[in-house]
């Protein structure tokens, strides 16, 4: 998000195969939030599920950039889960729900 003509940054799992570019699938209409995530669809409404973060924040993404330590060091807590804490504790982020057929369509 340092690059000038950069408005937005796409996190994925390290198990995602990226073949075409993600950009060109994300709905025109999506809300202007500081985030975006996958949604969780395991009855875990509260928590962030970080296989896919569009990121819009410069600050959030600098910020979960300097979290990824923590997540390393870890042994329990998933990224997930640092960033989910972040954001409900951090003032200031809005976040949503990507799109589901964003967050299940195949590249």
């Amino acid at each position: 998000l340092r690059v000038p003509a950069v408005s937005a940054a796409l996190f994925f799992d390290a198990d995602v195969v990226l073949l075409r570019n993600p950009f060109a699938s994300l709905p025109a209409n999506l809300p202007a939030l500081d985030m975006l995530y996958q949604r969780h669809e395991h009855g875990q409404a509260k928590k962030i599920n970080s296989g896919q973060l569009l990121m819009r924040s410069p600050r959030l993404a600098r910020a979960a950039a300097m979290l990824q330590p923590q997540v390393t060091r870890a042994k329990q807590s998933l990224d997930q889960d640092v960033i989910s804490r972040y954001v409900s504790n951090a003032s200031g982020f809005s976040v949503g729900h990507l799109p589901s057929a964003f967050a299940s369509h195949c590249w």
